[in-house]
């Protein structure tokens, strides 16, 4: 007979028991089988309802409890249920129990620490964002590339099958659809920053032509703009006919095709367009002022000036489109409401981007961001209010070149309560021979 696999996920149903022959419980979640096998319960079992595009839209915790019995052990539930299990044997069995410092994935910003954390973001046969989205958790390949790199870079015999089963996941997901369902909306959109980071994953792990079909569906959510092409932000956005120039979701889908190869020559002739937008002269210092303001006086998420301040300027965006504002603010895009933590994400974004292919207007809107985010207070105030995006911060200013500032910010976002990522200095990956080393 076969050996079993050292490392397996089994996602079953209760009815309401599940019969564990061979397995002997020693902890409330754990199971062990004599000869160094290991059986772990991760998460809670639950009723679960999913939609077919793999969205968990309601999941009841039931009671539950592992038994002994004379040919083994029994988990019962006291209604029907899903339970996910992982089966160990051999050298990873053996390594389940290593220490691990818990590191934060980033998309969902949620820690992952041992294996008892995993049924945070693996549940079903799917990789689920942590955040709830009206009532739903949604797959996010996002999600799968920073739990995939954390567990590539913790390496061994546990952590890379876990790196394993993630890709697995995402392959999975390609392979049915090149734009699969996201539904964070509460429809079925795809949303381009998960599609282009599924894409980065499967090239990580070797499935160039899947990574291949992730950026054929990248082409489909893309538009001709300004001489170029520019990749939307999600299927509604195309679907709607608009384009608002969601800067970050297009940098992140530009260095995906970079790492895959392709000529992004539109996609940067696009970019550096949308960059150089201006806002009207008549408006501009007025709005510059105001953000200057909040600022210095409550920092950007505060709970007063902030808020009003970045209503009036987001409004200027909608009567006059730019991205850039004098003195180096970046909005998320040319119009809609505001959105203050994306200065952070369009700076992580493009400093990964300059790193690997800059143009002088991206290099300009990237130097004058950082500048701004660094001596206005801004990053300190994201970091103050425990803004999850402060998470990112060390890794933008890493990949600029900032050598001793990433440190520091590193070193005060951890004060702040957030593990290290991948990307911060001293735990920096190279997972793509077209990208350098650590790119987001």
């Amino acid at each position: 007979m076969a050996e079993p696999p050292s490392w397996q996920w089994r996602s079953l149903r209760l009815q309401p028991a599940l019969e564990l022959p061979g397995w002997r419980r020693v902890e409330a979640d754990r199971l062990e089988d004599g000869a160094g096998g290991v059986l772990l319960v991760v998460g809670e079992p639950a009723d679960r309802t999913w939609t077919s595009g793999g969205i968990l839209t309601a999941a009841q915790p039931v009671e539950w409890a592992l038994e002994n019995t004379a040919e083994g052990a029994v988990l019962r539930a006291a209604e029907a249920a899903e339970v996910d299990l992982v089966e160990l044997h051999d050298a990873a069995a053996a390594a389940v129990d290593e220490p691990f410092d818990p590191m934060t994935v980033l998309g969902s910003f949620t820690p992952v620490g041992g294996a008892s954390t995993l049924g945070r973001f693996l549940v079903g046969t799917e990789v689920l964002d942590t955040n709830d989205f009206g009532g739903r958790r949604c797959p996010s390949e996002q999600t799968a590339l920073s739990l995939y790199r954390v567990a590539r870079l913790r390496g061994g015999a546990f952590w890379t099958a876990v790196a394993d089963h993630v890709a697995a996941v995402a392959a999975r997901r390609i392979t049915a659809a090149a734009t699969p369902v996201h539904g964070v909306y509460g429809g079925d959109e795809t949303h381009t920053r998960f599609l282009a980071d599924a894409a980065l994953l499967l090239l990580a792990h070797g499935h160039e032509d899947l990574a291949r079909r992730a950026v054929e569906g990248l082409d489909a959510l893309s538009v001709p703009y300004a001489g170029g092409r520019w990749t939307l932000h999600d299927s509604d956005e195309r679907d709607r006919g608009d384009n608002w120039l969601v800067l970050n979701t297009h940098v992140q889908a530009t260095l995906a095709r970079l790492a895959v190869g392709d000529d992004v020559t539109a996609d940067l002739r696009a970019m550096d367009a949308a960059l150089r937008l201006r806002l009207e002269p008549r408006r501009a210092l007025p709005a510059a002022a105001r953000l200057l303001a909040a600022d210095a006086a409550h920092g950007w998420l505060g709970r007063h000036t902030g808020g009003s301040a970045q209503e009036r300027a987001a409004q200027t965006r909608t009567e006059s489109p730019h991205l850039v504002l004098p003195g180096g603010w970046i909005a998320r895009d040319a119009g809609g409401g505001p959105a203050p933590a994306y200065l952070t994400v369009n700076l992580y974004d493009l400093a990964g981007l300059c790193a690997n292919h800059p143009t002088p207007t991206a290099t300009k809107a990237l130097r004058r961001g950082l500048r701004y985010a660094r001596w206005s207070g801004y990053f300190r105030a994201i970091q103050r209010d425990a803004h999850p995006q402060a998470a990112v911060a060390p890794i933008a200013l890493r990949m600029a070149g900032l050598t001793g500032a990433a440190r520091r910010a590193a070193a005060r976002a951890a004060a702040a309560g957030w593990p290290p990522a991948v990307g911060w200095p001293g735990r920096v990956d190279r997972l793509w021979s077209a990208l350098v080393p650590g790119t987001p």
